[in-house]
């Protein structure tokens, strides 16, 4: 699926899939057609390591922990 998709590509998504089948769209970054019902969503977390070292020698650094990132986190 494109990132901007049409009507008749979310027509043919749907006539591939078959009438009660479902699509997995976690990694599809458009938005489904209004009368599409979504049957499952989950919020997405990503974990990253600020230690020093790889995960052999981990070694946290005090106080870490998890941290919501937004807009204002993503390198310009």
């Amino acid at each position: 699926m494109s990132t901007d998709p049409d009507a008749s590509r979310w027509a043919d998504h749907a006539r591939l899939l078959g009438r009660g089948e479902l699509a997995g769209m976690f990694s599809c970054p458009a938005t489904p057609p209004a009368d599409w019902e979504p049957v499952f969503v989950l919020e997405g977390r990503q974990m990253i390591w600020s230690g020093s070292g790889g995960p052999e020698h981990a070694q946290a650094e005090p106080g870490a922990g998890v941290v919501e990132l937004g807009a204002g986190s993503v390198p310009a």
